[in-house]
């Protein structure tokens, strides 16, 4: 009797006809650990799917549908058959029928388009990285469920679901200081001179060229951009993010590799020159080098690392650590971005004779521009990304 208890049950067919198959297309993909885990903490039990009941009535309608549809054909092939003898008896006329094949399968027309994924594919062992890179305090850009994070497995994209906290506040934080940044930089021109105005519109000087770059930026449509992903700030998920962080990047990028005191030193040279003009309201120029100032220490230091898990997911099947996907790994990030050295604008060598001892101070200077020399140490590697790049 004791040995019969220990054998083991077998499976009861409890669930109905599809049933499993609807569940699994619900939970997703689930790796082989993750199944496991899931066992271990939910438990239960195994069980079949019973069997589909069968129509008895519907397989004799199709049998019965069969065999007249095969006496037809016969009966046609039979008729072209006699046909045909009787054209040949009567002038060698053969009279040639089109035969049309039944359709097993359908081939893709020339407009069908074939998705292919979009995201790099990930080993497991890189995609528990990246997500766990995600999951820190310091981005939130994924939820961090602790020992349940397996369960995202049963949620539709869960494994790529980015947390409702990050796309509405920390997004709408980053679009809405890079569309402050540059309404700044147009008000700041739209007070210049006109003389000055042209120059900022034509001169290749740096300190002009740049104010010009960030005036061109497509604020608009990255304002627009992110306004249809808040919709369902819910269900984002990495894929669907792709696009509003390959602008945000080609936008920052631009003017990143400036550097953030050269930016601000080119700055003041365009301040000095505009405050040095007649008719020119002192305050509210000092106040727009002081936001723009501010809006560019945010946009330099905060950006670029805020997004990096996602740009890392988004350009590289590799993990790596920031500052070296912007050095040694900057080909990766600039093919994802669709740009190249050109697009990007560089601080100059040499720069002019006495350009920046001319030029004026602003009196709170020290108070817009806070001290940063850990943030520019932390992105000096930049230069030895773009010499690989060459």
């Amino acid at each position: 009797m004791d040995g019969q208890d220990d054998k083991p049950k077998k499976p009861v067919y409890k669930y109905e006809p599809g049933e499993l198959d609807k569940t699994r297309k619900n939970l997703g993909f689930i790796e082989a650990d993750e199944a496991k885990k899931m066992v271990q903490v939910l438990g239960g039990e195994v069980g079949l799917e019973k069997s589909a009941p069968v129509d008895e009535k519907a397989i004799r309608r199709v049998r019965s549908a069969r065999m007249t549809q095969e006496l037809r054909a016969g009966n046609s092939s039979h008729r072209a058959s006699r046909q045909s003898e009787s054209a040949d008896e009567n002038g060698g006329r053969i009279i040639k029928s089109t035969v049309t094949p039944a359709v097993t399968s359908q081939a893709p027309t020339a407009g069908t388009t074939v998705l292919k994924d979009i995201l790099p594919r990930l080993d497991g062992k890189t995609r528990s990285r990246m997500d766990k890179l995600m999951m820190l305090p310091e981005y939130g850009i994924k939820t961090n469920y602790g020992i349940f994070n397996f369960l995202n497995g049963f949620r539709k994209n869960g494994h790529d679901r980015i947390a409702e906290q990050f796309v509405s506040v920390t997004m709408q934080t980053y679009v809405s200081r890079l569309c402050s940044f540059q309404s700044n930089v147009l008000k700041l021109i739209s007070v210049a001179p006109k003389p000055i105005q042209e120059k900022i519109a034509r001169n290749p000087a740096l300190q002009y060229k740049m104010l010009r770059t960030i005036g061109d930026w497509s604020v608009h449509s990255l304002d627009t951009m992110y306004r249809s992903i808040l919709r369902t700030p819910s269900n984002v998920t990495t894929a669907s993010l792709v696009n509003v962080t390959r602008l945000i990047y080609k936008l920052v990028l631009s003017v990143f590799f400036i550097g953030e005191q050269k930016f601000v030193d080119l700055l003041k040279s365009v301040y000095g020159e505009i405050h040095s003009q007649p008719k020119v309201q002192k305050e509210m120029l000092l106040s727009l080098f002081q936001n723009i100032t501010v809006d560019w220490m945010y946009v330099y230091q905060r950006i670029p690392r805020g997004l990096y898990p996602l740009l890392l997911r988004m350009c590289s099947n590799e993990y790596f650590e920031f500052s070296e996907l912007f050095t040694k790994q900057l080909g990766k990030v600039f093919k994802f971005l669709g740009i190249t050295k050109y697009d990007i604008l560089l601080p100059e060598k040499q720069q002019e004779d006495g350009a920046e001892e001319k030029t004026a101070t602003p009196e709170q200077t020290e108070q817009a521009a806070p001290n940063s020399q850990s943030a520019q140490e932390e992105f000096q590697g930049a230069d030895m990304g773009l010499k690989i790049l060459d």
